[in-house]
């Protein structure tokens, strides 16, 4: 068992700018960082679990019309699929946060100030590329791609392959919404954040990006 003295130890702390720590510290500081998204994303995944039926019912609303399943164990599946997908999503601002925070310490004091804007912009931007996909491109195009079964076939959608479809969806909306602007370049070069260092902005998305193709294959 560790001590009250080792807890202490390993628990985050905050890192001075001058400061230089050894590369195992930072993986220590990272192994811990990914402990705490680990754990927001499996309370979020509980909660959403309890719900995935009412989940469902609110994703299968632009396809409109009944899914089937194919297997006995798709339907079980499909529900924690969908508490995980939702459980991610849910716990985004957390990801974002843990990632830009393992960052921080190597930026100067004036980019740091911006620590909560870029929280809040990431998150909002994602919401709103996730919904525009729902609620604008989704009916229209699973309308326009079922179109193509005319009179001689009848499409039976499985809800594995409808929810890894929305999913996808959704996910690749929500990170094109990510990207910057031409009017957000500015804002990025007056942080003066090096070229190299642009691409960890966007590292959390990348990866929760992956993770749901990972798991909603």
């Amino acid at each position: 068992m560790e001590s009250s003295q080792d807890i202490k130890k390993i628990k985050i702390r905050k890192v001075a700018p001058e400061e230089k720590l050894p590369f195992t510290e930072h993986l220590e500081e990272l192994r811990w960082r990914l402990i705490i998204i680990i754990a927001t994303i499996a309370v979020w995944f509980g909660i959403c679990y309890t719900y995935s039926e009412d989940i469902m019912r609110f994703v299968q609303k632009p396809l409109n019309q009944k899914l089937i399943f194919i297997s006995p164990t798709e339907a079980f599946f499909v529900n924690l699929k969908i508490a995980f997908f939702v459980a991610i999503f849910l716990s985004l601002p957390v990801i974002i946060y843990q990632f830009w925070a393992f960052v921080a310490p190597g930026l100067l004091e004036k980019e740091k100030k911006y620590t909560l804007p870029f929280i809040i912009s990431a998150t909002v931007c994602f919401i709103i590329g996730s919904a525009f996909s729902y609620f604008i491109v989704l009916p229209v195009g699973t309308k326009f791609l079922l179109s193509f079964a005319g009179s001689e076939l009848k499409p039976m959608i499985s809800v594995n392959n409808y929810i890894s479809f929305v999913g996808r969806f959704m996910i690749g909306s929500g990170v094109i919404f990510e990207f910057p602007r031409k009017g957000d370049m500015p804002y990025l070069e007056y942080l003066s954040f090096p070229q190299s260092l642009h691409l960890l902005i966007y590292l959390p998305c990348l990866s929760w990006l992956f993770l749901c193709w990972f798991f909603m294959r």
